[in-house]
């Protein structure tokens, strides 16, 4: 798509060109009736990987669609393309003649979901097995009061993501072992149905918390040193902000100082 938001011309491959990729992009419409409600409009577009230029823009994305400009097209030798099916079908019927291979980033991100999903799956065990561990490095001195727990947000309290993927965790497998279907299931949730796909297919809730629980907020790194601090005595939430912020930090004040007061909570009690 151009800068202008039009799309490409459409052009017709040079003789020499064997290496083609089809993918998929959408085109966003915006209508004003009752309001703004976006939507999309899907169309496959052919790059000549060799010349590094798009040649043409299918509006679909249907198999049948891609493999009638194949056929038109003999002399393509190679199809670099994604996992989608419709496009594997394509490729075979448009272009027998022509060899599927998957381009270095589709195989580094298959092999990233893969390896994050296998992780991901044996978070519970692998936990376990650290924890039993001895430990043969003494404890710091002054550890957090509030140790690092994904589960809670800075009051202390359970993060919403938290709750909202425990909900729907419980509520499509429930769905799912009445014998529903995953259509169905996204309809009556009112959920994307890759989101269902994902809900139903992971081994444990777990399984699908590990990202949310594990991931490193901004305040991660100073929340030892104002654990310090209002140890030491200095319970102004904006000095402290102020304090870390010289050495680096880049979050809000706020969130300083929701943390400061569930530090003093903790101290009081």
């Amino acid at each position: 798509m151009s800068a202008d938001g039009r799309l490409p011309t459409r052009r017709r491959p040079d003789q020499g060109s064997s290496l083609h990729e089809p993918d998929d992009y959408a085109e966003l419409l915006c209508t004003w009736s009752r309001g703004p409600e976006w939507r999309a409009k899907y169309a496959t577009i052919i790059v000549d990987l060799e010349d590094r230029r798009p040649v043409d823009v299918l509006l679909g994305r249907e198999a049948g669609l891609l493999a009638e400009w194949l056929s038109g097209h003999r002399e393509v030798e190679f199809v670099c393309r994604d996992r989608a099916r419709g496009y594997a079908e394509a490729a075979r019927v448009g272009a027998p003649q022509a060899r599927q291979v998957a381009d270095r980033w589709h195989l580094w991100h298959n092999l990233s979901e893969a390896v994050e999903k296998t992780v991901a799956s044996h978070y519970g065990c692998v936990k376990a097995a650290f924890a039993d561990l001895p430990d043969e490095q003494p404890e710091p001195a002054m550890p957090p009061v509030v140790a690092p727990d994904g589960h809670l947000d800075v009051r202390g309290r359970q993060r919403r993501m938290i709750a909202i993927v425990t909900d729907r965790y419980a509520a499509v497998q429930e769905l799912v072992s009445q014998g529903r279907s995953l259509k169905g299931i996204s309809r009556d949730l009112e959920l994307d149905y890759y989101a269902v796909r994902r809900y139903a297919r992971a081994e444990s809730l777990e399984e699908l918390l590990v990202k949310a629980t594990t991931r490193a907020s901004l305040l991660d790194p100073w929340k030892p040193y104002l654990h310090q601090r209002i140890t030491d005595g200095c319970g102004n939430a904006m000095e402290l902000f102020r304090e870390i912020q010289a050495q680096g930090y880049r979050g809000s004040s706020s969130t300083v100082g929701l943390y400061a007061r569930l530090l003093r909570g903790r101290f009081a009690s």
